[in-house]
């Protein structure tokens, strides 16, 4: 169930919370992890896949 966000505030190591309107909070995270591929830069690197 979608409920209104009330307020932002942090947590206690600094990541995002969103207070809703039914008091519950949930965390807004958007970290995606950023690992080094190379092979995705090439050619020859996405031939290793059939790509």
């Amino acid at each position: 169930m979608e409920r209104p966000i009330t307020r932002f505030g942090h947590d206690d190591t600094g990541d995002w919370i969103a207070t809703l309107s039914c008091g519950h909070l949930q965390h807004v995270r958007h970290t995606p992890p950023f690992i080094h591929r190379p092979w995705v830069t090439t050619t020859e690197g996405h031939s290793l896949f059939n790509h």
